[in-house]
């Protein structure tokens, strides 16, 4: 009997067929494939990102010397790099918006994407390491459909992990083949995966070194190995510098050092509870009384117990097939373990590595979601689980090997699947009736206007996520606007927008003649009574406009050479 491991590649050519399927079954649940230009959510995370991933985009083709300033929290510069700017993504996106201008349909594809590189990269990645197409097919699956993707389906820079697997293939590779191939694919891939996000590169870097490492054969290390991952090194480091110089000055002109000072609450991060009780969105995780882990916790790290199971006989067997491979699993869980814990232990009463490299390097301190390091701790679980498998498949007949195969995958999916999402029906989008007649008055007046949005929900309490769908709607246009989401703002930021907020007060009107604000977007959610004082001011006031867009939304052109007496 021929061994599953060198039969044809119609074996690959299945996998990858269902690798689409299991992708479109789980996208399904955030967006209709009907309608791609709909999401399941559409203020928030998602709309901030749809909008940072179209402005990055838009400017490449553009306008690139503003690819990190953006259209938002005008008048201050550098809107994206308060958030992330998903550069490789958006180079994806370009294509998409030659064919659609919708701010969802290429974040959509995106996800889709996400999900099946995800599994293609992990089948390969795995394959090459074992010659085992069943096994290979089990590390697609648990990688590209862990729960974890499904937690982050608001922050399409941290689901899009997809480069991780190719990272890894490529590393091994140049390793055992030291040549300008593989080495040029090694430092193409850790580009793509560093510049989706800050998150994502610092968890590559750390990912790459432990893989690196664990795999290094110092005895037989020689010019090659040395020429082709310097080569690697310096082809990589070429195009993410220059982000890195951009985004050096942030922490200092920005709410985002304020984070520094709240280090001593990043302890303890994570427990082992928090990999081993699956979600409630989840079947399983909904029969649990009063779980607390939902989908939106970043505590949220459900491995599966399939793959735990598979792992523990991995790490007992896969020394004896492949050492190195077992030290790397065995190493990224470790690691992955260790950087999810934060900066302090308050249980060991240690200083743990975040802390040493935030003092080092300040951009570490930063980070204020150290669980998401668990991504290294699922990379090493699917390894050793890939080794378990074939423990248990080896001396099998053929077909027993692939019934055990297909039980064990759909133990899996049944464990993680998201069942029971907190979503009601995915809503059709559109951008709003304003925004619709800004762009149309842009468009046949060939003018740029100067937007201040009301309400100004970061002039209220709690957390503005509203202020996002500003964000995505002036996409439509792509015209300054004052309002903005992010998670920090500019110094000075919110008061002006208390300021603002305060319209028609006397100091508000001068802040506005000051920036330049030139339309005041009064939207269906005003508070009526605010709205009308705001209307009677600029009635009693000479050379403004006001146009009705509906019975509840007005639109008011300002002449600021005369707005005030």
């Amino acid at each position: 009997m021929q061994p599953i491991s060198r039969q044809p590649r119609i074996y690959t050519f299945c996998a990858i067929a269902l690798f689409f399927a299991l992708s479109c079954a789980w996208c399904i649940q955030f967006f209709p494939f009907t309608d791609l230009r709909s999401h399941v959510m559409t203020d928030g995370d998602p709309a901030l990102n749809a909008w940072a991933l179209n402005w990055v985009s838009h400017a490449i083709v553009n306008d690139p010397a503003n690819i990190l300033n953006g259209n938002t929290f005008y008048p201050h510069p550098g809107a994206i790099k308060l958030s992330e700017h998903m550069f490789s993504l958006a180079l994806i996106n370009v294509v998409v918006q030659f064919f659609s201008d919708g701010p969802w349909v290429g974040y959509n594809i995106l996800i889709f994407l996400a999900y099946f590189l995800s599994a293609v990269g992990a089948y390969y990645f795995i394959y090459h390491i074992t010659q085992n197409r069943l096994a290979a097919f089990w590390g697609g699956v648990f990688w590209g459909f862990c729960f974890f993707r499904v937690h982050h389906t608001s922050h399409l820079q941290i689901l899009s992990y997809q480069w991780l697997a190719f990272i890894a293939l490529f590393i091994v590779k140049t390793r055992s083949t030291p040549n300008l191939t593989n080495a040029s694919l090694l430092a193409l891939f850790f580009v793509l995966q560093a510049l989706t996000s800050w998150y994502l590169a610092i968890i590559a870097l750390a990912f790459s070194l432990v893989i690196f490492l664990a795999n290094v054969n110092w005895a037989n290390w020689g010019k090659e190995q040395s020429l082709w991952f310097g080569w690697a090194g310096l082809v990589a480091a070429l195009p993410i510098l220059p982000f890195v110089l951009a985004y050096s000055g942030t922490l200092h002109d920005t709410s985002l050092g304020e984070r520094a000072m709240h280090l001593g609450a990043l302890a303890d991060q994570v427990k082992p509870l928090d990999f081993l009780i699956p979600p409630n969105a989840t079947y399983i995780g909904s029969l649990i009384p009063n779980n607390k882990y939902w989908i939106w916790q970043e505590n949220t790290l459900f491995i599966g117990y399939t793959a735990i199971l598979l792992a523990c006989i991995g790490l007992i067997t896969a020394w004896r097939q492949n050492w190195r491979m077992a030290l790397t699993g065995l190493l990224l869980i470790i690691t992955g373990y260790i950087f999810a814990l934060g900066f302090f232990s308050n249980v060991f009463g240690i200083k743990l590595p975040l802390y040493f490299l935030a003092q080092k390097i300040s951009f570490f301190s930063a980070i204020r979601a150290p669980q998401r390091f668990a991504l290294l701790i699922y990379f090493g679980v699917m390894i050793l689980s890939c080794y378990g498998l074939i423990t248990i498949l080896q001396k099998l007949h053929k077909k027993i090997q692939i019934a055990i195969l297909a039980a064990v995958v759909c133990v899996f999916v049944l464990e993680v699947y998201p069942a029971k999402l907190p979503f009601a029906a995915i809503p059709k989008y559109a951008p709003s009736s304003i925004d619709r007649a800004l762009a149309k008055l842009s468009k046949e007046e060939d003018r740029q206007f100067k937007i201040l949005h009301f309400p100004i929900h970061t002039a209220k309490a709690g957390y503005p996520t509203q202020e996002a769908t500003y964000m995505v709607d002036s996409t439509l246009h792509w015209n300054p606007i004052v309002n903005g989401f992010s998670g920090a703002e500019p110094i000075g930021f919110k008061a002006d927008t208390r300021l603002l907020n305060e319209l028609p007060n006397e100091d508000a009107v001068a802040l506005i003649k000051k920036y330049g604000i030139n339309v005041i977007a009064l939207h269906a959610g005003v508070d009526p009574t605010h709205r009308a004082r705001i209307i009677n001011f600029f009635k009693t006031y000479g050379h403004s406009s006001i146009r009705t867009i509906n019975v509840s939304e007005h639109l008011i052109f300002l002449d600021h050479a005369n707005i005030v007496r």
